[in-house]
């Protein structure tokens, strides 16, 4: 699941919680947060293995150009 729709999700039971009178306080059903909470702690782990795999393969491609890049110079200057 990905996480900014967990977050999403968050912001809009916090929203739509009820208000208590007098006080600057709202009123959320524990179960609800927590399903929330659980549901982002199994998201992050995933997300952040998705990323480091995206970084490795942006310096997979740029130690390619360079070597492509050293290559060419060096048949240029020959």
């Amino acid at each position: 699941m990905d996480i900014l729709y967990l977050v999403d999700r968050l912001e809009n039971l916090i929203a739509s919680s009820r208000r208590m009178p007098l006080v600057n306080q709202i009123i959320i059903k524990e179960a609800d947060i927590l399903s929330i909470v659980d549901q982002m702690r199994t998201s992050i782990p995933d997300e952040i293995k998705q990323a480091r795999r995206i970084i490795q393969e942006k310096e997979r491609i740029l130690a390619q150009a360079q070597a492509r890049s050293t290559a060419l110079l060096e048949w240029a200057r020959a």
